[in-house]
């Protein structure tokens, strides 16, 4: 029996955001950074969002522009709305492919405990407008080790049940980023210990030749 090669590639987008405290305010200060696609074998994926500009507190992203692979977030505050679209494309000469997005927050122990506590079920909340036809949740992990927890979804959506061609892009995983506002100064300086917390936004593509669905292609990509 023939070995069947896979061949992946992906890329990352970490969101830091570090948090002071004056009198009773506490604010957040926000940075993204991307790092470049990679490529294996004929496997090819970029991940972007619009760019974000910010008036007043308040940010809007510029659907028109064209798409970046890093923005900043100055002084953000609790209850601020962070646009972000995290998008995957599949490069023009890559072959088909399947897509996944994980999203890790650290500081996972601290968020939930904050979230229990103002009835926040679901720290994915804080991620708003998912594409719920295109997107599906395929598993969320934690880590008592690393303090974090992760959100797995796979790309279900197109014509194609989430197989992707050269040059198709995906719908946004989600459109923006809230900062609850109801969270007290201690719950942020827990969530915000150190240099912050940081939201890790990783993007994983493989070629879907072989595989009859997206569950079976990362089945075989995990292995």
């Amino acid at each position: 029996m023939k070995k069947k090669s896979i061949l992946v590639a992906g890329l990352s987008i970490m969101i830091i955001a570090s948090m002071a405290i004056a009198g009773t305010l506490a604010y957040f200060t926000n940075t993204k950074t991307a790092n470049n696609t990679f490529t294996v074998g004929n496997v090819a994926i970029t991940l972007n969002e619009a760019p974000v500009s910010k008036t007043g507190d308040t940010w809007t992203a510029d659907q028109e522009a064209a798409r970046v692979t890093e923005n900043t977030y100055s002084n953000v505050y609790p209850g601020a709305v962070l646009p972000k679209d995290p998008t995957v494309t599949v490069d023009a000469n890559s072959s088909d492919t399947y897509v996944r997005v994980k999203v890790t927050v650290s500081h996972a122990a601290a968020w939930k405990a904050a979230c229990a506590a103002h009835n926040i079920t679901d720290l994915a909340t804080i991620f708003g407008g998912h594409v719920e036809a295109d997107w599906s949740r395929a598993a969320i992990t934690e880590s008592a080790e690393a303090d974090t927890i992760t959100y797995v979804y796979n790309y279900v959506g197109g014509e194609n049940a989430g197989r992707l061609a050269a040059g198709e892009t995906t719908g946004a995983l989600f459109t923006s980023v809230t900062i609850p506002g109801g969270f007290t100064n201690t719950e942020l300086a827990a969530i915000g210990t150190g240099n912050g917390f940081t939201m890790n936004i990783v993007a994983d593509a493989i070629q879907a030749e072989s595989f009859n669905s997206v569950t079976a292609a990362f089945a075989a990509f995990d292995a």
